[in-house]
C-alpha cells in the first residue's frame, strides 16, 4: 500500500509559522529555506522549550515549501 497522502498546509499558516511574507518565501531558493527552517526549528524544538505540535507543523510547512520548489 502506498502511504496516505499528507495534508497540505495552507500558505497562510506557512507564513505565520515562518514569520516571513509569502512573497519572500516564494522568492527564496532551497538553501535559504533550509536556513530559515533550521533557525525556526532551533526555536520551536521541544528539547529547547518549544511545543511538540508547533514543531511538527513547522516540519510539515517546510516539506510543503520544498515540494512546491521542486
Amino acid at each position: 500500500r502506498p502511504p496516505a497522502p499528507r495534508s497540505s498546509v495552507p500558505i497562510s499558516e506557512v507564513v505565520e509559522i515562518f514569520g516571513v511574507a509569502e512573497k519572500e518565501l516564494h522568492a527564496m531558493n532551497k538553501n535559504d529555506l533550509t536556513k530559515l527552517y533550521r533557525q525556526k526549528a532551533h526555536e520551536l524544538h521541544p528539547d529547547k522549550g518549544g511545543e511538540h505540535d508547533e514543531f511538527v507543523r513547522l516540519c510539515e510547512a517546510y516539506e510543503e515549501l520544498l515540494r512546491k520548489k521542486s
